[in-house]
């Protein structure tokens, strides 16, 4: 969370969830942002396989629900979403035939985070029946 800006930390919390958030501030200055929430376009099964047969609104509706469904753990703390190939950030405007998965934020970011595995999940704007419940 400290730096350098566009890598991925992952914590453990609770003794018992992953999270997971994108690097934002320049090196040695605490700053990030919390992936939320997100709502599955592919890999479904794949997700429910990791998090159980639940229903698509349930998948990715909090950091850790995501993190589980997407398979993230501490492997993947400090990977370069600019240039990773495990997994990456690029416009959502961008062509993405030659990239099996994406993770797209909606209006008005739009960057996307990518990985290498089978999965596509877009963050939703508040309030979205993707999200969790307080």
């Amino acid at each position: 969370m400290f730096g350098p800006p566009g890598r991925l930390y992952v914590y453990f919390t609770y003794g018992m969830h992953f999270c997971m958030n994108v690097v934002t501030g320049h090196a040695g200055h605490a700053s990030a942002v919390l992936l939320r929430a997100g709502r599955p376009l592919e890999g479904i099964e794949e997700m429910r396989r990791r998090r159980g047969r639940r229903p698509i609104t349930e998948l990715c509706s909090g950091p850790a629900r995501w993190c589980q469904a997407f398979d993230v753990d501490r492997g993947l703390d400090d990977e370069d979403l600019v240039r990773g190939t495990e997994v990456w950030i690029e416009s959502a405007g961008s062509p993405v035939a030659f990239i099996p998965y994406v993770i797209a934020i909606s209006p008005p970011v739009l960057p996307q985070i990518s990985t290498a595995s089978n999965k596509i999940v877009p963050i939703m704007p508040s309030p979205s029946a993707y999200q969790s419940r307080l």
